[in-house]
């Protein structure tokens, strides 16, 4: 392989800890299941057990999860001046991309980013006094000519299918079926007043997911003079 740029080492104390962790039994849950109480219940156990769960029979088709996969492929193995032509950039986060950073060292990888709402209206900063916006709207490349349709018919099933999740843990947590959608459309996440009180208070504080994600994507393109901002900055005191 030859050496390593320098580009891509990451500090040693921000690299894996890798240790090997046997575990059964992780919980694989089937959503062709009638009974949308059981499945809810089997979705709360997972999350208050793992944080995780794999889900089977959830509508995707593999028909058009194998077409995604193909046109992916061949977009990724052409020439890197053709998938820089639908580039990122600051101004809009949205196409080809190959310069991620992690803990401001870039990433060994190329991504293509996409809106499943397009075009979609994000803070136009992460700095919490600015109230300027910015419309976002998806780049798309020439090539392979189907791309564009293929991607927009997987995003649009798998849409879907987190929200169902979402209603899914809404009901698992005693809450009607809609109550975590409304997250989505305001882009402010704060804890659910129904299960929060003086016994089992909040673990996080109140934020706008638009500012947050202004500033994970930003943190891309240029070095931060600060840690790039994690989930663990909201922790409640």
């Amino acid at each position: 392989m030859g050496e390593i740029d320098p580009e891509f080492i990451q500090e040693p104390e921000h690299r894996p800890k890798l240790s090997t962790i046997e575990v059964e039994g992780i919980p694989v849950i089937d959503l062709s299941g009638a009974d949308t109480k059981q499945l809810a219940s089997e979705i709360g156990n997972a999350c208050k057990t793992w944080g995780f769960f794999q889900v089977i029979n959830h509508g995707v088709p593999f028909e058009l999860r194998q077409r995604v996969e193909k046109v992916a492929k061949t977009f990724f193995d052409l020439p890197i001046e053709e998938k820089r032509k639908v580039k990122r950039d600051e101004l809009n986060f949205t196409g080809y991309h190959d310069e991620e950073h992690t803990k401001n060292i870039r990433d060994w990888k190329e991504v293509f980013d996409m809106l499943i709402q397009d075009p979609t209206v994000l803070p136009a900063s992460p700095d919490p006094d600015d109230e300027a916006i910015t419309t976002y709207t998806n780049k798309w490349p020439q090539f392979p000519s189907e791309f564009r349709e293929t991607c927009q018919e997987y995003t649009r099933e798998v849409d879907k299918l987190a929200f169902r999740l979402l209603e899914l843990i809404s009901i698992s947590l005693g809450l009607p079926a809609n109550r975590l959608a409304e997250f989505f459309r305001n882009q402010t996440v704060k804890p659910l007043e129904e299960l929060v009180n003086e016994q089992n208070p909040a673990k996080y504080k109140e934020y706008n997911w638009g500012k947050y994600y202004v500033n994970r994507t930003g943190s891309n393109y240029k070095k931060l003079k600060a840690e790039n901002l994690q989930i663990h900055h909201f922790k409640a005191a």
